[in-house]
C-alpha cells in the first residue's frame, strides 16, 4: 500500500464489514484497497484505506472522521510517518478552531420552561366552550 494514498481507520464496531467501509470510502473518492485487520494479540480490528489518489485521503479524514456507524464514530487519520499525516497535523488546529467555533455558546431562552409542573399549554376557547356544556 502507498502510504501516501492510504487512511487509517479505527474504532468501528464489529458489525462494520468490509463492503460497508468500502461504499461509505467510495463517497469520498475512487478506492485501490481496503484491507481490514486485527491488532496482534487483541480482538481490535482496523483498517487501512488505499485511495487511488492523494487528494481523497484529506478529504475522507474531513468528511468521514467521527461520523457514527452502529453508534460509534470512526477515527480516521492519515498513515502514520506520511506527508499526508504532516499535512493533518499542520492543519488540525485550525479544525480544531472551527469546531469551537461553531458549538453553540447562547442558553435557552427565557421562554424555555424549567417549571413541568404547570401545563405547557394555556387552556384555549374551544376547551373552555366545551368544558361548560358539559363534556370531558
Amino acid at each position: 500500500m502507498d502510504g501516501e494514498r492510504t487512511c487509517y481507520v479505527a474504532s468501528f464496531n464489529d458489525k462494520v464489514t468490509d463492503d460497508l467501509l468500502e461504499e461509505l470510502f467510495t463517497q469520498v473518492g475512487p478506492l485501490k484497497k481496503i484491507k481490514v485487520l486485527k491488532q496482534k494479540d487483541s480482538e481490535i480490528r482496523f483498517a487501512l484505506v488505499e485511495f487511488e489518489d492523494e487528494e481523497s485521503v484529506q478529504f475522507a479524514i474531513e468528511t468521514l472522521d467521527g461520523i457514527k456507524l452502529f453508534n460509534l464514530p470512526l477515527t480516521v487519520k492519515p498513515r502514520s510517518k506520511t506527508k499526508q499525516e504532516e499535512i493533518w497535523k499542520a492543519t488540525r488546529s485550525e479544525r480544531e478552531r472551527r469546531q469551537n467555533t461553531n458549538t453553540p455558546t447562547t442558553t435557552p431562552s427565557s421562554s424555555y420552561r424549567n417549571d413541568r409542573s404547570q401545563p405547557a399549554y394555556s387552556t384555549n376557547s374551544y376547551e373552555r366552550k366545551r368544558d361548560s356544556r358539559g363534556f370531558g
